[in-house]
């Protein structure tokens, strides 16, 4: 959807709050963005802030000041769904468990892992190479590298371990940085 085709969309009648879906596009498009960065190459940014669009006019229009939330904090998860469910309808998937929107955190290290494995024999290098990973972490970034591994988002992890969403992600940045330590970074 290009800008004119927007800005045309959004200043029509049908529209309701115009002002408020206008004001908030930089948002719609940061988020978009955001999205961009974790998900596989393949999936376009324009595709993405189309969608982005959409979740705002959606929220725009089912948005209810009286229900105490502001106007911000709703749109965001509107957006986020709409970015979601643009992905599962375009590109036929069924389940997005490790691109939790929700959760700010980076793909999960099982993503990684599958995107990193262009063929069995470096499948099994980079199996090797997380074995190795794991033995050296201590308990409490051994669970949630794990968890990670099994496809859990950060949201998850935390309500398994009974720790903040915040902990999850700090310990994942010392998961990143044991990792890149060991010479096992991002390639």
């Amino acid at each position: 959807m290009s800008s004119s085709t927007i800005y045309t969309f959004v200043t029509t009648a049908s529209v309701p709050s115009h002002s408020l879906i206008e004001a908030h596009l930089p948002m719609a498009r940061t988020l978009a963005e955001a999205l961009h960065r974790r998900v596989p190459a393949w999936v376009g940014l324009d595709e993405l802030e189309s969608d982005a669009v959409y979740g705002l006019i959606e929220a725009a229009a089912g948005f209810d000041a009286s229900r105490g939330v502001r106007f911000r904090t709703y749109a965001s998860k509107c957006i986020r769904h709409a970015m979601w469910q643009g992905l599962k309808q375009r590109h036929h998937l069924s389940d997005l468990k490790s691109l939790d929107l929700a959760d700010e955190a980076a793909p999960a290290l099982s993503d990684k892992i599958e995107s990193a494995a262009p063929s069995p024999e470096h499948a099994v290098e980079v199996k090797d190479q997380v074995q190795h990973l794991l033995g050296h972490l201590e308990p409490r970034l051994r669970c949630v590298a794990e968890g990670l591994l099994s496809g859990l988002t950060t949201r998850q992890i935390a309500k398994q371990l009974g720790i903040s969403q915040a902990t999850v992600s700090e310990r994942v940045r010392e998961i990143r940085q044991v990792a890149e330590e060991m010479g096992l970074g991002d390639d």
